[in-house]
């Protein structure tokens, strides 16, 4: 089961599951999609399509929001990253130990 997340906003992390525990999203639709543990993702779109992650910080509008997820992705693994400022990391797929500050588009 899922336990010990805060969740606030619209549609945050509702793809919450087993396994997906101490995460803090803050902002519309921040970890929508996220699947893992010990993230943070604050702000509007912050991590959203984020599928699986851990330990990883994503701050700032669409900051680390990842690709959408279709029928042909199956979204971002994204663990020990942190990303932060407008769009850092936006359009970032697969990887780790990375950190992108400001508005730098990846």
């Amino acid at each position: 089961t899922s336990a010990s997340n805060v969740l606030i906003g619209r549609d945050v992390g509702i793809g919450l599951s087993a396994g997906s525990s101490n995460n803090v999203f803050l902002g519309r639709q921040a970890g929508k999609c996220a699947y893992g543990a010990c993230n943070i993702h604050i702000g509007y779109l912050a991590g959203q399509c984020i599928s699986k992650a851990a330990n990883s910080v994503f701050i700032g509008v669409e900051a680390g929001r990842g690709p959408a997820i279709d029928a042909t992705t199956a979204g971002c693994i994204s663990n020990n990253q942190v990303f932060v400022g407008h769009a850092a990391g936006r359009c970032y797929r697969a990887g780790t130990h990375n950190a992108i500050l400001s508005k730098i588009p990846l």
